[in-house]
């Protein structure tokens, strides 16, 4: 969980340090709102992280597509195709991150169970010694 946490700060000191326009830094962010709110969904339904992941994703890009689609009926602009990948890559980085929190927390109940089986396992059993019926 540290490493997840350190990763992700390190992340955002690199984007901090990039010169990037506050609308690029909204799309990112909305992709990263939609992608996380999305994943707790879907996970509660699949217990699947990796479907989680490509599904929350998916459900960026499609947030992402129905913005921009917005922007070309009601926008200056138009469609931007460097806003929707920004969307996207705000809701993959989050999605991703959500994901190795998971296995995580997966691979510490994995450790626990050894850990308590390797403990049952030193204390000593009695075995019953057989007895000869003779006939």
């Amino acid at each position: 969980m540290k490493t997840t946490l350190l990763v992700f700060l390190w992340s955002f000191s690199l984007i901090a340090q990039i010169d990037v326009k506050q609308d690029k830094l909204a799309h990112f962010g909305a992709g990263a709102l939609v992608s996380s709110l999305s994943y707790v969904v879907i996970y509660k339904h699949t217990k699947s992280a990796p479907k989680s992941l490509l599904y929350s994703t998916a459900c960026a890009f499609l947030v992402g597509t129905a913005k921009e689609c917005y922007d070309i009926k009601h926008g200056r602009e138009g469609f931007g195709v460097e806003d929707l990948l920004v969307t996207t890559f705000g809701g993959f980085v989050t999605s991703s991150f959500i994901t190795i929190a998971i296995k995580d927390k997966g691979k510490q109940k994995q450790l626990e169970k050894i850990k308590e089986f390797k403990k049952e396992e030193q204390q000593p059993i009695e075995i019953p010694l057989a007895v000869r019926t003779e006939k």
